[in-house]
């Protein structure tokens, strides 16, 4: 432990030493950056809703709202091992809240996590392969 605890010590040291040199980035580098992440986090999200309100167009806005709250929040719960299945289940269970078919969602919801599964070992397996 003293070992570990000398070490972890230094590491900080150093990096609060350095910290300048590491994490330097000019205002306007740093709004650019932050305005591109914003400009992701909106489209991606507005795309989300899309995609559910294509679906099954009779729901209210509000309701795909609540649901991408949950989704982000899910997301931002640490040492879950698949989160797909408690956003599935959370989502199954404001359907009942929101008086919304419960079938539907569920369908909903549990073709997009396979979905994304899918793309995503097909996007691995496609880009993995090594070119000679």
């Amino acid at each position: 432990y003293i070992a570990g605890g000398i070490a972890l010590s230094v590491i900080i040291g150093v990096l609060f030493y350095y910290r300048r040199f590491f994490f330097s980035m000019s205002k306007k580098a740093a709004l650019s950056v932050f305005s591109i992440h914003i400009v992701r986090f909106l489209a991606i999200n507005a795309l989300q809703i899309a995609m559910w309100a294509v679906v099954l167009p009779d729901i209210e806005l509000e309701i795909w709202f609540t649901y991408l709250s949950v989704l982000l929040i899910n997301s931002r719960i640490p040492f879950i091992p698949n989160r797909d299945i408690l956003f599935i289940a959370l989502g199954t269970e404001l359907s009942t809240y929101f008086n919304v078919a419960e079938a539907s969602i569920l369908g909903l919801l549990l073709t997009q996590s396979i979905m994304d599964k899918l793309l995503n070992a097909g996007f691995f397996l496609l880009f993995s392969r090594k070119i000679n």
